[in-house]
């Protein structure tokens, strides 16, 4: 195919897949959101998916695969999206009442630790989002921990709304 070609399809992304879908979304319910990169899943989730949580006083877990991309997620999470709320709700918004991005290997890491117990942890939260969720498998040959995080996640968020992208 030629690029002229290409360029004339017009580009979808995943909040228009979604349109307003996640207001549906039940306890219990699994989601898997499979995209390229680029088609827009951490949008949706910090843009659009992220202001309902917000209106509705839940919290939201964020699961990713490596600390840069946590970074890269929190430092988007601090200007642009804060930015974002404020001007959506027309006040300040605290976005770590409502989320928090964390690692999975972090979470590996405090179920070892067993310092509070995982239950307790990961109560306040009403959804997991699992962002590179092929972490489990492609990171197994020489993580050995996916699975703790794996089986905690799909344990702890049972009946809760589940995820993966």
């Amino acid at each position: 195919m030629s690029n002229e070609f290409l360029e004339q399809i017009p580009k979808r992304y995943i909040a228009d897949e979604i349109g307003e879908e996640y207001m549906k979304w039940e306890p219990g319910d699994i989601i898997f959101i499979k995209a390229p990169t680029g088609s827009g899943k951490s949008y949706f989730i910090l843009h659009i998916f992220l202001k309902w949580v917000v209106q509705n006083g839940v919290r939201l877990l964020y699961l990713v695969n490596r600390r840069v991309l946590q970074e890269q997620l929190q430092e988007e999470l601090d200007k642009d999206v804060y930015a974002e709320m404020f001007n959506y709700f027309r006040k300040p918004i605290d976005l770590r009442q409502h989320i928090q991005i964390r690692t999975y290997q972090n979470l590996e890491s405090e179920i070892k630790r067993d310092i509070i117990s995982t239950a307790q942890m990961l109560s306040p939260y009403n959804y997991v989002v699992c962002d590179e969720c092929h972490y489990f498998y492609s990171d197994s040959n020489f993580n050995t921990n996916t699975e703790l995080s794996f089986d905690c996640i799909r344990y702890e968020f049972d009946s809760k709304v589940q995820i993966y992208m």
